[in-house]
C-alpha cells in the first residue's frame, strides 16, 4: 500500500510538472525567433560591428539579395541552436538601410517575421556612422527591437527595447512603448533615441 502511494505521488508529480511545462511553453517566446534578435544578432554586431554591417550595406535604401541572404544565414543558424526544438519559417524576413540625420548616421531596419509571443521582435534597428566604421571604430553603434508584449482590446501592446555590450555582457535597456507596432511608430522612436 505504501509503494503504490509512493508511485501515485510520483505519477501526479510527474503529470504536474507536464502541465506546468507545456503552459510554459505555451507563454514563453519561440526560441529560434528571440534568439535571431535578441541574442545572436546583437552578439555578432558587437562582436565585429563591420561583419554584420557591411553586407547590408547598399548604395540606395534598396535591399540586396546578399545582405538577405546573409539575414537568412544567421536566421538559420539561430534555428539549428534553438533550445525549445521550434523551428519559424524566415517569411517576411528583410532589411532595409536608411540614412537618418545628418550622411553620418545610418539605421539598417531588419523585419523579422510576425511576432506571437512576448519579447518577440517585430523589428530590429542597427545605428551606425559610416566613418567610424570605415575607420573600425564607430562613435555610434546601437542596437534596438520593437518587442511584441501582448495585446489589449485587440491592439498589439509593444516595447523599445535595446540592448548594449557592458564589459562584454549583454545589457538590457527598456525605452518603453510605441503608439503602433510599425515601422513609422519605430523608426520615429530610434531617430529619438539616437538624436537625429
Amino acid at each position: 500500500m505504501g509503494l503504490l502511494l509512493v508511485v501515485l505521488g510520483v505519477a501526479a508529480l510527474f503529470a504536474t510538472c507536464v502541465v506546468v511545462f507545456v503552459m510554459l511553453r505555451r507563454n514563453s517566446p519561440r526560441m529560434h525567433h528571440y534568439q535571431f534578435a535578441h541574442v545572436i544578432l546583437p552578439k555578432l554586431l558587437f562582436e565585429d560591428p563591420a561583419s554584420v554591417i557591411i553586407p547590408l550595406i547598399t548604395d540606395s535604401e534598396e535591399i540586396e539579395p546578399r545582405g538577405r541572404d546573409y539575414l537568412l544565414n544567421i536566421w538559420d543558424f539561430a534555428g539549428t541552436h534553438t533550445p525549445d526544438g521550434r523551428v519559424v519559417a524566415a517569411d517576411g524576413l528583410s532589411y532595409c538601410p536608411e540614412v537618418l540625420g545628418s550622411p553620418n548616421t545610418t539605421v539598417i531596419f531588419i523585419t523579422t517575421p510576425p511576432p506571437e509571443l512576448k519579447p518577440e521582435a517585430y523589428f530590429a534597428a542597427i545605428a551606425f556612422d559610416g566613418p567610424g566604421l570605415a575607420l573600425g571604430t564607430p562613435r555610434l553603434l546601437r542596437y534596438f527591437v520593437l518587442e511584441y508584449h501582448g495585446a489589449k482590446d485587440g491592439e498589439p501592446l509593444t516595447v523599445v527595447g535595446e540592448w548594449q555590450e557592458s564589459a562584454g555582457q549583454p545589457l538590457y535597456t527598456n525605452h518603453g512603448p510605441v503608439t503602433q507596432a510599425n515601422h513609422a511608430s519605430f523608426r520615429q522612436r530610434v531617430r529619438e533615441l539616437i538624436g537625429a
